[in-house]
């Protein structure tokens, strides 16, 4: 009996990593790419976006409209994450914890799904 439950505990720990390990690459999967050089066919010069240790980027460009396109596509790097975690939360995807707030949380959000007034 006691060989049962340790196997039983070994099991349930190894589900709760799997579970934990494939939620956190799903959300690492949607973060920018920070390193790297993206060449752009719209810049007439070029541009530069250097990131601090912090992740605030200091964008250099020789035109107006490069700096511009750079400004916005570093714009763009930074609210994917925040898009994505907002429509993965309206579709009910978020949801893998099974503490009571996030229990309260799904339900609502199933509720609202199931009467069409959720994404997804």
């Amino acid at each position: 009996m006691k060989r049962w439950l340790l196997r039983l505990a070994a099991s349930l720990a190894v589900a709760v990593v799997i579970v934990a390990g494939l939620a956190w690459l799903t959300l690492r999967a949607s973060l920018p790419l920070l390193d790297g050089e993206i060449s752009a066919p719209d810049l007439s010069a070029g541009a530069t976006i250097e990131r601090d240790s912090e992740g605030i980027p200091t964008i250099t460009a020789s035109t107006r409209q490069d700096l511009a396109y750079a400004t916005g596509f570093a714009h763009g790097q930074d609210r994917f994450f925040q898009m994505d975690l907002i429509r993965r939360r309206s579709a009910c995807l978020l949801y893998t914890s099974p503490s009571p707030r996030d229990c309260n949380e799904y339900r609502v959000c199933r509720l609202l799904l199931e009467k069409g007034g959720g994404g997804g």
